[in-house]
Order: C-alpha cells, then structure tokens, then sequence
C-alpha cells in the first residue's frame, strides 16, 4: 500500500510504501512507524493500482481509488471507553425494564 501526501494544488509532496498502513485520528502508523502532525490532505492506494512520485500531480481518478476508510482504526482506549458507554446504556435501559415490571406487579397485587 501507498500513502500519498499532496497539497491543496494536487501535488505530490510525499509517498510511503507499506505493508501494513493504518489510520488513527491524528497518527498513521506504516509498518509499526509512526507519522504525525500531516497537516495536508492524503489518500491511501493499493501499490499495484498506480506508480505516483513526490512532484507529480494527481487528479480526481487516483483520489477515488482511496482506501482510507478500509485502514482507518480507532485506539484500543477508545474503543473501550466507547463499549463501556454502550453497556451504561444498556444497564440503565434494563434496570428501568425491571423498575416497570416491579411496579407492575406491585400494582397488580393491590387490585
């Protein structure tokens, strides 16, 4: 895989080649090296899909070849912290389930 680098101009300023790309928010890590801070705009492509060098222009068709959203992941911290708040959720949906229930039969017991 490709990780190409351009500016607003659709010009190459860099190009790295991996095995193993994967997005974080803020971080991309090729191969387990990590790059930071890309304030430009990039797009990830499969290596046999094109041949692109630093200088080049790109246009509208390598751009829909993308990848991006296959390889972007999200930090294991985050993840949890995100199956955490769907269990909290849960967990109150259930106990407000058993509240209802509870009262019903208490209600019903009265009559």
């Amino acid at each position: 895989m490709k990780l190409i680098i351009f500016d607003g101009k659709d010009k190459v300023l860099s190009v790295y080649e991996g095995k193993d790309i994967q997005i974080y928010d803020d971080l991309i890590n090729i191969d387990g090296n990590e790059l930071a801070g890309i304030s430009e705009q990039y797009i990830v492509v499969d290596d046999d899909s094109l041949d692109v060098k630093q200088g080049d222009k790109i246009d509208d068709v390598i751009k829909a070849k993308d990848k991006k959203d296959k390889v972007k992941k999200k930090k294991p911290g985050e993840e949890v912290q995100e199956d955490l708040e769907a269990l909290k959720l849960e967990s109150a949906t259930q106990l407000n389930a058993i509240a209802d229930i509870y009262e019903l039969l208490l209600g019903g017991g009265e009559a």
